[in-house]
């Protein structure tokens, strides 16, 4: 199930496929048409760049109008103004996380000890210890490299290529 908002919307999807430049859509309000500011946002645009017209029925909105590029200036306004007020409020709220102590972003993968050992095997200063988890591995190369030389399996051919769907059929 999708949600009425982000779910997909049949009667606007129609219509923007039967619109041509110059016609104008009415809508009863945003919220039908629109799932939020940033959809908004792009349905406006995307409407603009096709030359067709949007009058909402229950808010002052008619882009038609003489004032009609103020309602797009608006809208693109807002979401400015949003995205810096997350902005702001997101540094706040880290700068006041910083101010208590707290450490920012996940957690650390590594322990202190594995990110001392990583660095200092980095720079290339010394090999990793007998303890190490890297000196207990023993690499070993991938046998689904390419190139690799292969045992054939049954289902291979006598040509070492893979069958074609339709050999499958045929050998039965």
């Amino acid at each position: 199930m999708t949600h009425r908002t982000t779910g997909p919307r049949p009667a606007r999807d129609a219509a923007f496929r039967y619109i041509r430049p110059g016609d104008c859509i009415v809508i009863v309000r945003l919220s039908r048409f629109a799932a939020g500011l940033r959809n908004l946002h792009d349905l406006l645009h995307q409407l603009d760049d096709a030359r067709v017209g949007l009058r909402s029925l229950e808010e002052p909105i008619d882009t038609t109008a003489p004032d009609g590029d103020l309602v797009i200036r608006a809208v693109d306004a807002t979401l400015q103004l949003q995205a810096a007020w997350i902005a702001e409020v997101t540094t706040e709220g880290q700068t006041a996380a910083r101010a208590r102590g707290q450490r920012l972003g996940s957690p650390p993968k590594l322990t202190p000890e594995q990110a001392d050992l990583a660095r200092q095997m980095h720079a290339g200063a010394t090999p990793p210890p007998a303890s190490s988890p890297c000196s207990r591995s023993q690499h070993r190369p991938s046998t689904a490299t390419y190139g690799s030389p292969r045992t054939p399996s049954r289902t291979t051919r006598t040509d070492g290529r893979h069958p074609t769907p339709f050999e499958h059929t045929l050998k039965r």
